[in-house]
């Protein structure tokens, strides 16, 4: 989950850590395999495994309610979490399955925050 949120977070792009990592078994400096990696064209995919598909449609529901701080330095500071019994309702979420939702999506919300504010 912490990784769909980052790549959402990134805008759909891959961060290339992984091809990275690979050059690196192989003995290639990281320097030497920067330049070769780029960003794929097409469109962007994800895997998401079926377990974690519904906490993914509540964060993608949720992508327009970002608290934001005040200032000349504003940034994201969190989601607001009192559209989110909303968007429960909206998706037709169970209410045995809000509480695991809920902790996925406080995951899937840092790990975006963390890229979103570098």
């Amino acid at each position: 989950m912490k990784d769909a949120a980052a790549y959402w977070a990134r805008g759909g792009k891959d961060d290339g850590k992984a091809a990275l990592d690979d050059f690196e078994l192989w003995g290639l400096a990281s320097d030497e395999t920067a330049a070769w990696i780029g960003v794929e064209e097409g469109p962007a995919q994800f895997e998401v495994w079926r377990e974690n598909w519904l906490i993914v449609e509540v964060f993608l529901a949720m992508n327009d309610q970002w608290i934001w701080t005040g200032g000349m330095e504003s940034r994201r500071a969190g989601l607001n979490l009192c559209a989110l019994p909303v968007v429960y309702e909206g998706l037709e979420i169970k209410r045995k399955q809000r509480p695991e939702i809920f902790q996925g999506l406080k995951v899937m919300a840092d790990a975006a925050l963390e890229v979103m504010n570098r």
